[in-house]
């Protein structure tokens, strides 16, 4: 099976505490490395406004990871973060080669 490179751009409540972060972060690696897939790196981005409001909030934090997996692992990716409660919002996207 080939790896693909993608990025994940989810955003969470400004107010997180960093531990919960640092917790998210670890859970989506673990995810990714349970089904082969290999973090290659996370990026804060910061509190930023959001264009519109979500879930009561007019900032959140925005975190990219970059990373390379199955197609395959997408799907679990995306039904796990779906449960993540933290994660306001998520865009999973392939990289080009």
């Amino acid at each position: 099976m080939s790896h693909n490179s993608y990025e994940l751009l989810f955003i969470t409540d400004p107010a997180l505490a960093p531990e919960n972060l640092t917790a998210l972060q670890d859970r989506i690696g673990s995810i990714l490395t349970a089904n082969n897939g290999e973090v290659e790196g996370i990026d804060d981005w910061g509190v930023r406004r959001l264009a519109y409001q979500i879930n009561r909030l007019d900032e959140g934090r925005y975190m990219l990871v970059n990373f390379k997996c199955e197609p395959a692992t997408l799907a679990e990716l995306k039904k796990q973060l779906g449960y993540m409660q933290d994660v306001v919002r998520f865009m999973l996207i392939r990289k080009g080669d």
